[in-house]
């Protein structure tokens, strides 16, 4: 297995794990944080790997950036293991 591949899979499945969640009926991947610089990160990172992502500021639920990501490609190969 190619080592860069490992670890972006594994960045990303701690990513979902720590601070976001897969929403059950959609498998939408929502990923929240406060913290601006690091949702401008996660967004690149996401783009990077040619997912498109959507950002919404909830002030209702906490005061967070909810970072949004759908792909079917995404979800038949990473969320239906």
């Amino acid at each position: 297995m190619n080592r860069a591949v490992f670890d972006v899979e594994s960045y990303l499945a701690g990513l979902i794990a720590g601070d976001g969640h897969i929403e059950g009926k959609t498998n939408r991947v929502v990923i929240s944080t406060n913290n601006s610089l690091f949702k401008l990160v996660v967004c690149d990172f996401l783009n990077s790997l040619g997912l498109k992502t959507s950002i919404v500021f909830d002030s209702k639920g906490g005061n967070v950036w909810k970072i949004s990501v759908y792909s079917e490609a995404f979800q038949k190969e990473k969320i239906s293991l």
